[in-house]
């Protein structure tokens, strides 16, 4: 196994609860190696559409997950996933230096987000590669992420109340990106990875291993959850494991006109009863998909994309891919992290048939890639 220098864990906040996973290197294939890893569920009101509504309870999560995986003094990444983000590519001239970039780029006013403004959000520069304009100027192609800084100074209120100071803060679309793919450094394929969170989706779109785009909308797996949970009038809990149970067809479910020569009343109920769960679960699942397309289809950065690559916990809802793929009229796969579990007495219970529990995997992609995150040279 070959061994990063630096430990890391990935810190993953979502409205449904606190990730965690500890890092310990990437082995011979390319696969990161989680050590440890921690679930940590919150109340539904402190995390939605991406933003940390209570802190203290949030806190309390990230200091219980962190404890569990035995994070170190200096050692955690911090996804944001706030709506409020943004990335774009950026050239600037190349004789800018590395450390004036961000400088140079408020004094030229670039908007790097249509949904944060350039003065009030805080900057981070990756560069990707110096290239040759059409005119012959030599210019830095950079990949420029921005980011509200009340958003930053909120993640970090948090760290300050669960007693740690993090590493770095990223983009959580970037860590998922990291986890997702592994490709030539020099290669051109585009793709767009989408991530369903319970409330929040995000939409990341790459060219080889660089980000193009990163766009989030308020939505997700949880608005399949309270649809099946009102339509069956049962608690969230049972609907989020009918969900996983349930199949969506191709096309919308149509109720049967065979339904009334059936002679009990009681099964005529409860036949009619699981056909509108089946129809309240199609009508989200719909509103969800066309609100993926609609984001892929506006995204420039999108044009170019030859598939789709699905993740987080809901992507395995079954039909959901197909119905995605029949909107977009493009290939939509499951995404499958470059990660894998170590083999131990902590972990071997999340292991069936000698494979890691698909869900799981996805459910710690983020924070996975966000322990990849790297110093920068």
């Amino acid at each position: 196994m070959s061994r990063g220098s630096k430990t890391y864990v990935g810190l993953d906040i979502g409205s449904t609860g606190v990730r965690a996973a500890k890092v310990s290197g990437v082995d011979d294939d390319g696969f990161a190696v989680i050590e440890r890893f921690a679930l940590i569920p919150l109340r539904g009101d402190a995390v939605t559409g991406g933003k940390i509504r209570n802190q203290a309870m949030t806190a309390q999560a990230v200091k219980k997950a962190l404890k569990s995986v035995g994070a170190g003094s200096g050692s955690v990444v911090v996804g944001l996933s706030a709506p409020e983000q943004g990335v774009s590519r950026i050239a600037l001239p190349a004789a800018v230096k590395a450390s004036e970039r961000v400088a140079a780029l408020r004094t030229m006013q670039v908007q790097v987000s249509a949904t944060v403004p350039t003065a009030e959000a805080a900057l981070s520069t990756n560069f990707v590669r110096e290239e040759n304009t059409a005119d012959g100027r030599r210019v830095a192609a950079l990949v420029v992420a921005a980011a509200t800084s009340t958003e930053i100074e909120s993640i970090m209120r948090v760290c300050s109340l669960a007693g740690v100071e993090p590493r770095a803060i990223d983009l959580s679309g970037v860590g998922t990106l990291r986890a997702l793919i592994r490709d030539l450094s020099n290669s051109r394929d585009a793709a767009t990875i989408v991530d369903i969170g319970a409330t929040t989706t995000t939409i990341i779109t790459r060219e080889g291993l660089h980000v193009r785009g990163v766009r989030s909308f308020t939505g997700g797996g949880l608005d399949l959850t309270r649809a099946i949970a009102g339509a069956a009038r049962e608690s969230l809990e049972d609907a989020e494991k009918r969900k996983y149970s349930m199949k969506l067809s191709v096309r919308a479910q149509q109720l049967s006109s065979g339904y009334g020569s059936i002679g009990d009343d009681d099964e005529t109920s409860r036949a009619i009863g699981e056909t509108g769960i089946e129809r309240a679960f199609s009508t989200a699942a719909d509103l969800l998909v066309d609100q993926i397309a609609q984001t892929v289809e506006s995204d420039q950065a999108s044009a170019s994309t030859r598939y789709i690559a699905l993740c987080g916990g809901t992507a395995l809802s079954r039909g959901l891919k197909e119905r995605l793929q029949r909107r977009l009229a493009l290939e939509v796969r499951i995404g499958h992290p470059w990660a894998r579990l170590e083999r131990s007495k902590h972990n071997i219970e999340y292991f069936h048939n000698g494979r890691e529990d698909p869900r799981l995997m996805l459910l710690l992609s983020t924070a996975a890639g966000l322990a990849l995150w790297r110093d920068a040279p």
